[in-house]
C-alpha cells in the first residue's frame, strides 16, 4: 500500500466518523490537507475538522476531559524546575556537572524508562551512578505528587487504568490506528486496550513517508537507549 493509497482510505474512514490516531505529526497534517483539498473540490464552503490525531494529543484531550485531580507535566521547564531543586539536594558524582544538558539527559532517561514499564526507582543493577539515579528520581517524583503533577511518560499507563475500570470512552465511536511501530510498552497496551473495546482497525506506515522528524525521533530513541546504559 502506498502513502496515497492509505490516506484514500483514512479520508474514507474520517468521512464515515471514525476517529484516527497516527503516529506522527506529519502525516497527521498531510491527511489534513488532502482533507481539506477534497471538500473544497466538492464545493463545500464549511465543515468539520476530520478526527485525526497523534496518539499524543489525544491523550491530552482525553485527560483534560475528565477534569483529574492531577496532571502531566508537560512542560519542560516546570519538569527542569523541580530536577534542578533535587539535584541540589543531591549532587551529581564527578565528572558529571549539574547543568542543563544534565537535567535534559536525566528527564529523558526518566522518560524511556516509564514508557517501557521500567521503574526508575527500582532494579537488580549497582553503582554509584545508577543509585544516585534513583535517588533523582524519587525526588523528582515526590515532588511532582506534592505538586499534583505527574512525568508526561506515564499517561498512557493512566489512561489505560481509566479505560480498563470505566466506560468514560463510549463518546469516541469508532477508530483506527495508523503506525506505531515504534510504540512503548504502556501505548502500546493502550492501543490493545481501545482495539479489544472497538474493534479499531489498523494500518502500517508505508515505507515511504518516514519523515525527518521521524528518523530524528529513532536516532534519539537509540541516543537515550545509550544513555540509559550509562547511568
Amino acid at each position: 500500500m502506498t502513502n496515497q493509497d492509505l490516506q484514500n482510505r483514512l479520508l474514507a474512514l474520517l468521512d464515515n466518523g471514525f476517529t484516527i490516531l497516527a503516529e506522527t505529526e506529519r502525516f497527521v497534517h498531510q491527511v489534513q490537507g488532502q482533507y481539506r483539498k477534497r471538500r473544497i473540490e466538492n464545493g463545500e464552503f464549511g465543515w468539520n475538522a476530520p478526527r485525526i490525531f497523534t496518539l499524543n494529543s489525544w491523550m491530552e484531550n482525553f485527560w483534560r476531559e475528565l477534569w483529574p485531580s492531577e496532571n502531566p507535566a508537560s512542560s519542560f521547564l516546570s519538569r527542569w524546575k523541580y530536577l534542578k531543586n533535587c539535584l541540589n539536594a543531591a549532587p551529581a558524582p564527578e565528572p558529571l556537572t549539574s547543568d542543563v544538558e544534565l537535567i535534559r539527559i536525566l528527564d529523558e532517561s526518566f522518560e524511556h524508562c516509564l514508557r517501557y514499564a521500567i521503574d526508575p526507582s527500582e532494579g537488580s543493577e549497582v553503582g554509584q551512578l545508577i543509585e544516585w539515579r534513583r535517588q533523582v528520581w524519587r525526588c523528582f517524583d515526590k515532588k511532582l505528587q506534592q505538586n499534583g503533577l505527574f512525568h508526561p511518560a506515564r499517561l498512557p499507563e493512566k489512561i489505560l487504568q481509566c479505560i480498563e475500570s470505566t466506560d468514560v470512552i463510549q463518546s469516541n465511536g469508532k477508530m483506527a490506528f495508523v503506525g506505531f511501530e515504534f510504540a512503548g510498552y504502556w501505548e502500546k497496551r493502550l492501543l490493545q486496550a481501545l482495539r479489544m473495546k472497538y474493534g479499531v482497525s489498523f494500518s502500517p506506515c508505508p515505507l515511504a513517508i518516514p519523515s525527518r522528524k521521524g528518523w530524528h525521533t529513532r536516532t534519539r530513541i537509540r541516543k537515550s537507549s545509550v544513555l540509559l546504559k550509562t547511568f
